[in-house]
């Protein structure tokens, strides 16, 4: 269950699991370059992860406007619960997406 109850107070299981990989993108992102393109691809990874932050967002608002609303708590979980599926398909999506990004070359000595 991604929400439940404890008191009348709702917890979410989930929130926050994909902060700990933002630190593990930019050395990802900069093996993949040599040492002159470190700058652009720095900045190119940090403008797709904001488009990404903005992007998300909106589609997650979107689902929860159209699913549910603040005016009770049984109609935010009712918006909740939705907007929280299409973020797991979405991560599912990426996670499936990055099994095919090519392997790093080995490091020229």
């Amino acid at each position: 269950m991604l929400v439940e109850s404890y008191g009348g107070e709702e917890r979410l299981d989930v929130v926050g699991t994909g902060l700990a990989t933002i630190a593990l993108l930019a050395p990802l992102v900069l093996s993949f370059v040599g040492a002159a393109d470190e700058g652009a691809a720095s900045g190119i990874s940090n403008a797709i992860r904001e488009l990404g932050v903005v992007l998300g967002v909106a589609v997650l608002a979107a689902v929860f406007a159209a699913n549910g609303s603040y005016l009770s708590g049984h109609a935010f979980v009712t918006g909740l619960v939705p907007a929280l599926w299409v973020g797991v398909a979405i991560v599912t999506g990426a996670f499936v997406t990055s099994l095919f990004l090519p392997e790093r070359a080995a490091p020229q000595v």
